[in-house]
């Protein structure tokens, strides 16, 4: 935990024959402590080495943090006192071993005098920056007894509250329109919790409770490039004036395009010009740019704020299906929320699947047929869509991803509850459809009448349907993963007379 080392040495004891001036020399015994030799130990907790401490910035009730490895292990040896206020109960820090904690109680803040505010920065003249008001006495407990007002009017929305400071919202002015500097008065009020009073806090002088709404903090955009977003990972490059200021951070600024993040290119940033990057889809047609300083506030805009946001694609899974179609497939990209999209695959529509969590960037459909070509063992086929936009992708139908259905027959059992059951076997191939998946098991309907099925193989299913009414049916059998089956049967479920009831009168 910290080092220990003992250091020995032999001091030796030499008699002089000879004394200067003259003098008599007169021999001296070696001392009795010197016969044997003496240690001397190097502690760690002895050496107080601090790689850092933050803040440097304190108030009433500051946690204070001392990085140090060796010290972090003998907090209960160590006293921290910053500017004359006592840091109350060293501790070692439970999230980092190396480091040690402490309070500094709002008593010992104000006895030694460390009251001493900080300056006070201006922020956008369309407001909405940070605002603290450091000093002491403030309510943490009951946020809303606490209240900073702007010109007596305007209050400042609160959004946290210490013993040793207050931090607040700062309103919009009245009239934005007018873009010039003003200046306003700021008032701090704590209300009792035995009684229903505002009670105004004490301060020195009125200078130091001025606030400037001001045009040289206000960020300013003047133009936004490129104007278009064609994918997904789009850098935006944003040009104008007091963007990031000295000794800012630029985490403090953030940028959305219709709420989805574009987040910043550290090492493009500066005064007057950054860049970010998407990293979500758009959703299509038009949408707004905002920047927002969380400490200097809105920004103002000199340019037109909308950028237009494309319908795009760049995957498609999978790529491959049934020539007679109802495969699901996934295609990402961008603004595929739009409802006029239509995919077409050789012409034919791709039926979108609105139930199956369609976003920004993810939309299923169902491939279309392509029974004129089933004689081949692949048919690849282009995508596009419906204005015009063509995907690099290829889909292909291929032979050995289509599930057959070779015969059907169906038996008819009267049950002595009156109901009749219609039983059907299915014959066929890969019908079972991929047997890697853990999707849903395939599915049989006549038309859109669910058949329970009661055995299912690669090469056969029984399935029965309940009271089944009399017409032509279409049989549907849709496999995971391949999708529907192929299959020329048509069945024909005849009206059938099981009784009579009553059957005199």
């Amino acid at each position: 935990l910290y080092s220990i080392f003992f250091y020995t040495d032999t001091l030796y004891w030499d008699s002089l024959t000879t004394c200067e001036g003259g003098f008599t020399c007169q021999i001296l015994t070696k001392p009795s402590e010197l016969l044997t030799k003496h240690g001397f130990i190097y502690r760690g907790c002895a050496t107080p080495i601090v790689s850092s401490f933050s803040p440097f910035n304190i108030y009433a009730g500051s946690k204070i943090t001392v990085s140090s490895p060796v010290l972090a292990n003998c907090v209960d040896q160590l006293m921290i006192n910053v500017g004359g206020a006592d840091c109350t109960q060293p501790v070692q820090d439970i999230n980092d071993s190396e480091s040690i904690e402490c309070d500094l109680s709002e008593e010992q803040v104000i006895s030694a005098g460390l009251l001493t505010g900080q300056p006070l920065k201006p922020c956008s003249i369309y407001g909405g920056g940070q605002l603290i008001v450091y000093g002491s006495g403030f309510d943490p407990i009951y946020k809303n007894f606490n209240k900073i007002t702007f010109n007596n009017e305007k209050e400042c929305s609160i959004i946290e509250v210490t013993s040793g400071y207050i931090k607040c919202l700062v309103p919009i002015p009245d009239n934005t329109t007018i873009e010039s500097n003003l200046n306003v008065t700021i008032q701090v009020q704590i209300k009792s919790r035995n009684q229903n009073d505002w009670i105004d806090t004490q301060h020195t002088t009125h200078s130091d409770c001025l606030y400037s709404y001001d045009i040289t903090a206000t960020p300013i955009i003047k133009n936004i490039e490129p104007r278009e977003i064609i994918n997904t990972n789009q850098t935006l490059t944003i040009y104008g004036s007091n963007l990031l200021l000295s000794n800012e951070n630029y985490t403090n600024l953030q940028i959305t395009l219709d709420n989805t993040p574009c987040i910043i290119n550290i090492k493009s940033i500066s005064i007057n010009k950054l860049s970010c990057q998407l990293m979500n889809s758009l959703s299509s047609g038009y949408v707004t740019l905002n920047l927002f300083h969380e400490i200097r506030g809105y920004s103002k805009y000199e340019t037109n704020l909308t950028i237009k946001s494309q319908i795009t694609f760049y995957t498609i899974y999978p790529l491959e299906g049934s020539f007679a179609g109802g495969t699901i497939i996934k295609l990402n990209g961008n603004g595929l929320n739009d409802p006029t999209i239509k995919i077409l695959f050789n012409l034919k529509e791709c039926q979108i699947i609105n139930e199956k969590n369609r976003t920004v960037n993810e939309i299923y459909c169902r491939t279309p047929e392509q029974l004129n070509y089933i004689q081949l063992n692949n048919y690849k086929v282009s995508i596009n869509l419906s204005n015009g936009l063509f995907i690099t992708n290829e889909y292909t139908y291929v032979d050995m991803k289509t599930p057959k259905v070779i015969n059907i027959t169906m038996n008819s059992i009267n049950n002595n509850n009156g109901t009749l059951i219609t039983q059907l076997n299915i014959n066929g191939s890969m019908l079972n459809g991929d047997n890697n998946t853990q999707m849903k098991m395939t599915e049989v309907k006549l038309n859109q009448t669910l058949c329970t099925i009661v055995t299912i193989q690669n090469d056969y299913i029984q399935c029965y349907i309940v009271n089944l009414p009399s017409g032509i049916y279409q049989l549907i059998v849709d496999t995971p993963v391949y999708g529907y089956a192929l299959s020329e049967n048509n069945i024909n479920i005849n009206f059938s007379l099981n009784s009579i009831s009553p059957n005199s009168g």
